[in-house]
């Protein structure tokens, strides 16, 4: 892809490849949410971002979500059963380098009526000391994925300090949601069962739902999707129509 119009038109050429043939399968409410099961390649495809001839994106249609497969999904509902924390983990800039995420961090913690780690502050002893007892965990901060060694894909706190996704296995985690406000976060290393990363690493510490990203992100416009995400998914908390919904609008 060398230009705009040409993300346009494979965008348009994977839904007329991948959504076409299953148009008339999909849910008629536009409140039902579609799951997507990639393999190999797929797991590297924007679905939400897909397009009609008309130039109608798919998320427009449907909320929509991931799983590695369907045993994952599963799992991941049994995890929705399980005792969740109080407490919120908010990360915002600790490299010092990305300041519209530390506003991000700012913001979001007030929505939620806690603190955030922002700046020097965040550091990755702080973060692990509360990660455990978390209910949402938010890190706003710089990622990396390595495409070889999925488990070496990290958040990477500045000065040569990461978190990796080796470590991330390690933890015990209660928490309901993970968003992942980072570049990268949903690659890694693509295996026969998916990609194995960041995403994957936190799934498996016992997290039910993660928000991750495919492509390297601006740090202005993140952060305004993150707190509109927020806002949105507070407004609608009384409705029950999840982060999906959330996330869509």
């Amino acid at each position: 892809i060398t230009s705009d119009r040409d993300a346009v038109d494979e965008l348009k050429q994977l839904h007329e490849l991948l959504i076409a043939p299953i148009a008339d399968l999909l849910p008629q409410s536009p409140d039902a949410k579609v799951v997507f099961v990639p393999d190999q390649a797929l797991f590297l495809v924007p679905f939400a971002a897909l397009q009609t001839k008309s130039g109608k994106y798919l998320i427009e249609d449907h909320p929509i979500a991931y799983t590695p497969s369907i045993q994952s999904l599963a799992y991941t509902k049994k995890l929705d059963n399980l005792p969740k924390a109080t407490g919120h983990l908010i990360v915002g800039n600790p490299s010092e380098d990305l300041a519209d995420a530390a506003i991000e961090a700012t913001a979001i913690a007030k929505l939620l009526n806690t603190q955030a780690l922002i700046g020097k502050v965040a550091t990755k002893n702080k973060v692990l000391a509360q990660i455990e007892d978390s209910q949402i965990i938010h890190l706003a901060m710089h990622g990396n994925f390595d495409d070889n060694n999925g488990l070496d894909s990290a958040l990477n706190f500045g000065s040569q300090v990461f978190l990796s996704a080796k470590e991330i296995l390690n933890l015990s985690l209660k928490a309901n949601l993970v968003i992942l406000s980072a570049c990268n976060t949903g690659k890694g290393a693509i295996r026969g069962d998916g990609v194995i990363g960041l995403s994957r690493a936190f799934i498996l510490a016992g997290t039910p739902r993660i928000i991750v990203s495919l492509w390297s992100v601006p740090d202005g416009a993140t952060s305004q999707l993150m707190m509109d995400f927020y806002q949105n998914m507070l407004d609608n908390k009384s409705s029950d129509r999840g982060y999906a919904h959330a996330l869509r609008l």
